[in-house]
């Protein structure tokens, strides 16, 4: 009779263990999924004309017009941060120029390209 007792008393504490182990496990992983959501942000993707850009690359290109205001790398670097830490998640999926304004031009070679490609 003891050792069915004694028996039935390791499965009671087995049992609890196992009980009180899931629910620090679920606990642990409600924390982590409530910090993760605390540190996502809206995704926004939009296209970013980076200016004329004074590079290797374009000083190589011969196009029958004139390029005005040609920029340096860290004029477009700057500019471009600018524009991306100020859009934001309302404006995705439209066309930005390093200066921070709606590129319509972007735009239209892109419908243009698509009329064509059809």
């Amino acid at each position: 009779m003891a050792m069915r007792h004694l028996a039935a008393e390791l499965k009671h504490k087995q049992k609890q263990q196992q009980q009180q182990t899931q629910q620090q496990q679920q606990q642990q992983q409600q924390q982590s999924d409530n910090s993760g959501m605390a540190s996502r942000r809206p995704i926004s993707v939009f296209a970013l004309h980076p200016g004329e850009v004074a590079t290797d690359m374009a000083a190589n290109v011969d196009v029958p017009w004139t390029v005005e205001g040609v920029l340096s790398v860290r004029e477009s670097v700057e500019g471009c941060l600018r524009t991306i830490e100020s859009r934001v998640p309302g404006e995705s999926g439209t066309f930005w120029t390093w200066e921070g304004k709606v590129s319509l031009f972007l735009f239209i070679c892109l419908f243009i390209y698509s009329v064509v490609a059809e």
